[in-house]
């Protein structure tokens, strides 16, 4: 009887559930699922602040199917999801455009630096001169039309992504060059900027042994406005070098009766100073020690007559 009731017993305990195991059992299964679950989620996009960079005014930017969308100025404050890159969109950053609308541009054209917007290597001098040095003084080299410069760096960048100088190598010099006398490439700093008026040039040839006009820059300049010397809207300008400007009365009744409104003076003609201007004594003292003649106009004389004077002007000379 008393082994009966031992192999009832054993029984009944080997069929019973381990409810314990059970519920710890659950409980992980939960927690593997929870994990999936909360990792499967959609995550918040990280992202940082930027900006276009480019060696162009304005940067294209892309929609998600890889076509050009919109253009925006270099410089322009943007915001980029960091992540990896993108499968579909190799070599892309994407952009934030607005709460769950994005573009993509590419890796090359953003950058953290905002000194860094400007990405010019290169570029060709499109009209020769002086380098000058940060001040805007010019005791640099010179630089002929169609040379190499090599960037170093750049100031005022405007509202259209224009940049206003350029800090430039050289071959060995380096200097300050205003943006408007450079061209992207070799060509186009070479070529004319009106090839009928170039040709028109070139036939006049150089009669006189002094050099002809064919290399010479016609390309068209803004016109500077002097707040006390308002340039006429047509400029009909009379050039003077330094020898005829010693008779100056002459020309002004020339002016008078031809409709000359300008004339055109030399700060230098082949060494020789057309008059003593005190910018120049300021910027280029070693210039002006080779001052030929120190006379001038007569206070108010050019402009009793209607003309004005394009060069550098000592004030004691022009009201």
């Amino acid at each position: 009887m008393a082994t009966e009731m031992k192999e009832e017993t054993r029984q009944t305990r080997s069929g019973r559930i381990p409810w314990g195991f059970v519920v710890v059992g659950i409980a992980v299964l939960a927690a593997v699922i929870g994990v999936l679950i909360w990792s499967l989620r959609p995550q918040p996009l990280q992202t940082a602040e930027g900006y276009l960079a480019g060696d162009r005014p304005s940067v294209q930017l892309y929609t998600d199917d890889g076509t050009k969308g919109e253009t925006l100025i270099r410089g322009t404050a943007v915001t980029y999801v960091v992540e990896s890159e993108s499968k579909d969109h190799p070599g892309m950053v994407r952009l934030v455009t607005d709460e769950d609308e994005y573009a993509w541009v590419k890796a090359g054209n953003i950058t953290d630096d905002p000194k860094a917007v400007v990405t010019t290597q290169k570029l060709y001098v499109r009209t020769a001169m002086n380098l000058t040095d940060k001040k805007g003084v010019v005791p640099g080299a010179l630089v002929q039309r169609g040379q190499e410069v090599t960037i170093l760096g750049w100031e005022d960048l405007d509202k259209d992504g224009q940049v206003g100088r350029y800090h430039v190598r050289a071959g060995k010099n380096e200097g300050y060059i205003n943006a408007g006398y450079l061209c992207r490439t070799e060509k186009a700093a070479k070529a004319p900027y009106d090839e009928k008026v170039q040709q028109l040039h070139t036939q006049r040839g150089d009669s006189w042994g002094g050099g002809d006009a064919k290399d010479l820059d016609y390309y068209p300049r803004q016109k500077a406005h002097f707040k006390k010397n308002v340039m006429p809207h047509e400029v009909k300008a009379l050039y003077l070098n330094n020898e005829f400007v010693a008779h100056v009365d002459t020309y002004l009744d020339i002016a008078a009766k031809s409709g000359i409104n300008a004339f055109v003076i030399d700060i230098q003609d082949g060494g020789a100073i057309a008059y003593a201007s005190p910018t120049m004594k300021k910027y280029s003292p070693s210039a002006y020690g080779g001052v030929q003649y120190a006379g001038g106009v007569p206070d108010g004389g050019a402009e009793n007559q209607g003309c004005r004077i394009l060069c550098h002007r000592p004030h004691h000379h022009f009201q």
